[in-house]
């Protein structure tokens, strides 16, 4: 019966002392420790609206970007890691081409292709910066591939 009392007097303190040490440790707020992935939890995500398509085993994704001059043009490049899911990163890069360009607003478009199942999860990158795509599918009677790139 003592032993008893003296395990369960033990056991209480011990999670006293792990919840005050929680409420009132260094571990409290973990923004002052990691203020970097704190700002960028809040930042806000840049969209990105795309067509998506999959057929036959194979994820399509077309969209447009708005880049700075006639010069940029968009690359697109996709990284499937083995899983199940998988796990996709879709990459876009705004790069130019020149120097001497038509310095105005213009459209470009990008699409990327892979395979993958269809519960495959994607996330997006445009420029190195994570972003989130806005999808819009497309209808199973057209087909993506054949869409011209800028």
């Amino acid at each position: 019966m003592i032993i008893r009392i003296l395990l369960l007097s033990l056991l209480a303190m011990l999670i006293g002392s792990v919840w005050l040490g929680y409420e009132r440790g260094p571990f409290k707020d973990l923004r002052l420790l990691f203020p970097a992935a704190a700002r960028q939890a809040v930042e806000p995500l840049f969209e990105i609206p795309v067509l998506h398509q999959y057929r036959h085993g194979a994820h399509i994704y077309v969209g447009e970007l708005d880049v700075p001059s006639t010069c940029h043009r968009i690359d697109a490049e996709s990284i499937v890691r083995e899983s199940y899911p998988e796990q996709v990163s879709i990459n876009l890069s705004v790069l130019t081409d020149g120097d001497s360009c038509e310095q105005r607003q213009t459209l470009k478009r990008f699409k990327v292709a892979f395979q993958a199942s269809p519960e495959a999860r994607v996330s997006v990158f445009l420029d190195g910066k994570r972003s989130t795509l806005v999808i819009t599918e497309a209808a199973s009677t057209s087909s993506l591939e054949a869409l011209p790139i800028d």
